[in-house]
């Protein structure tokens, strides 16, 4: 790990950990994080920025990937299909799965609410992967799957998390897991921050279930983490490079990833479209240099995306929040409170 890595487990009450979402999203709480804490309501936030501040999004979709499937010997089992992996074969996927240890390469599992689609095992070694029937769009997700809710939800996926946990922005790609921070946002509040002159722009990162694994020792040793591909349009690209705004802020950690892996592969200075695999890890002593701010929500202990956080607001200020959040009654996670976090250094 690095000196001071236990600076940021902290102990979280479980009735912290917010289970259902905020109704209106943007009826929750915000914790504005500068020179010193403001406790706000997240509607607010055009009170928090000015004219010419440019917010940058991600507009993956949330894919409903967690599948109930019928085994050959007529069990249920539930598959959660991660990330295709077509370096593997054709429509083959990598799996979190329950109940299917068992399953033999060549075994074919029918989704339960369509038997029309099917999965083959693919066994490699200790690993396995599944082999769709032919390629899924997003409809097809939705007509045989559930969203791919947190494991610390510790339930099942409902109605309303097919709205509630599905980006507001998103509109291209395929994700695993939401980029939470966007769960905030209402038509009412965007149309706000358009009118005070705020700008928006988006860019693609499409977030792997790899979000919630625990670090490892080789993650810090090799510097990386779980890989994500990532599009930045040649629109975005040429504000950036030409600094059109008055502060860049980064909603959420994912649209933080890609900002700062292409700022430092490029040092800024490229005005056209990138795109590839990102692996990058940023953690304290480390400072995260392509943004002025970011709107996040409250996560776990000792974590990659506390550590990106801590990175861009410093570790004693960023674990000084989180205990001020604790102590007043923030809710965490996924349908939590949120955090925007300013820089000193562009105060």
């Amino acid at each position: 790990m690095f000196p001071g890595f236990e600076l940021f487990d902290f102990d979280l009450p479980d009735g912290r950990i917010a289970r259902e979402p905020a109704e209106p999203a943007d009826s929750c709480r915000l914790l504005v994080a500068s020179s010193d804490l403001v406790d706000s309501v997240f509607y607010k936030l055009p009170d928090f920025l000015a004219p010419g501040d440019l917010l940058v999004a991600n507009n993956t979709r949330v894919e409903a990937r967690r599948i109930a499937m019928l085994s050959p010997d007529g069990t249920i089992v539930e598959v959660l299909l991660v990330e295709e992996l077509p370096g593997l074969c054709a429509n083959c996927w990598k799996i979190l799965f329950t109940g299917m240890g068992k399953a033999k390469d060549g075994d074919v599992f029918l989704a339960v609410r369509d038997e029309s689609f099917s999965f083959r095992i693919r066994r490699m070694g200790d690993a396995m992967a599944m082999q769709a029937g032919g390629g899924l769009s997003f409809e097809d997700f939705n007509k045989i799957g559930d969203m791919p809710i947190p494991p610390y939800f510790k339930r099942s996926a409902n109605d309303k998390d097919s709205i509630h946990y599905q980006n507001p922005f998103g509109w291209k790609g395929g994700s695993a897991a939401a980029p939470t921070a966007a769960l905030h946002f209402t038509d009412s509040l965007v149309h706000a921050l358009k009118e005070k002159g705020i700008g928006m722009e988006f860019l693609t990162l499409n977030v792997g279930y790899g979000t919630f694994a625990p670090l490892t020792a080789e993650n810090f040793a090799e510097k990386k983490l779980h890989a994500e591909r990532y599009e930045l349009p040649t629109s975005l690209a040429r504000i950036l490079s030409a600094k059109k705004y008055k502060r860049l802020i980064a909603i959420g950690t994912t649209t933080l990833r890609v900002l700062e892996n292409v700022h430092r592969e490029t040092l800024g200075h490229f005005d056209h479209s990138l795109s590839g695999s990102t692996q990058l890890f940023v953690h304290p002593p480390d400072t995260v240099q392509s943004v002025d701010g970011l709107i996040t929500n409250f996560h776990i202990p000792k974590s990659s995306l506390l550590l990106l956080v801590a990175s861009l607001y410093g570790s004693e200020k960023t674990m000084n929040a989180y205990r001020h959040a604790i102590d007043t009654g923030y809710r965490f996670y996924s349908y939590g409170d949120a955090m925007l976090v300013l820089n000193e250094r562009i105060q």
